[in-house]
């Protein structure tokens, strides 16, 4: 969220550009993780990439949204970005910020075709060090809360199906308790994920992006996606 609106421009219209595929986290699961869909023609000779934000943070909306609007109008592709959200940390309707996301934001962009929104835990605490009421407690609080958010727009199981574990921390009690309640989850370890290797679908590796990553240098790592395939 260190970025411009212009650097993520730069980035992003690269991407539509060039016809990547925008992955949702369910299409990830389906397709490349659990395979239990054939993946369509229309994707054939595709690169694709998953883009996230964690944290909840207001400008995912301001900076990215009417980036992503302008594009979809020049491209006639939607491009799809996966949130990772602590609902504890949403904007209350009576008393706004400037810092962090509202419910209302997310339903707006979720309602343009945008959003792809998933947990992050209740309150980014580290799931690894806390006592397990209170890790339950994160994981279902975080489930439910994002649920009532976009009830009306979504079956409640589109959302929060998948979590990204804050700060990337997790171990095996962490991971017991998330498969109760998630698909799968998310490390923040900047580790290229490799599907043929992945052997625990609670382990699904990420590359970390940060204001020391230039457009140019994330457009590099962009084209290491591989192609599908026909």
């Amino acid at each position: 969220m260190s970025y411009t609106m212009q650097d993520l421009e730069k980035f992003l219209e690269y991407l539509a550009r060039n016809n990547y595929w925008f992955l949702s986290t369910q299409e990830l699961y389906d397709y490349f993780i659990d395979r239990n869909r054939d993946i369509p023609q229309e994707y054939l000779g595709k690169k694709p990439i998953m883009l996230s934000f964690d944290d909840s943070y207001k400008t995912v909306y301001t900076n990215i949204i009417p980036v992503l609007e302008r594009l979809e109008k020049e491209f006639k592709q939607k491009i799809k970005i996966v949130l990772f959200v602590n609902p504890g940390t949403l904007a209350k309707i009576h008393h706004p910020s400037t810092t962090y996301l509202s419910c209302e934001d997310l339903r707006a962009g979720f309602a343009k075709g945008f959003y792809d929104i998933q947990s992050h835990g209740e309150n980014h605490k580290d799931l690894a060090k806390i006592t397990v009421s209170e890790l339950n407690q994160e994981l279902a609080q975080a489930q439910i809360e994002l649920r009532e958010c976009l009830a009306g727009l979504a079956a409640p199981q589109e959302i929060a199906r998948h979590i990204a574990y804050p700060y990337g921390s997790m171990n095996h009690q962490v991971e017991t308790y998330a498969a109760k309640y998630y698909q799968s989850g998310y490390l923040y370890n900047s580790t290229i994920l490799r599907f043929r290797w992945l052997q625990d679908k609670y382990r699904i590796s990420r590359l970390t992006v940060n204001r020391a990553k230039s457009p140019e240098r994330l457009i590099q790592m962009a084209t290491r996606s591989f192609t599908i395939s026909k």
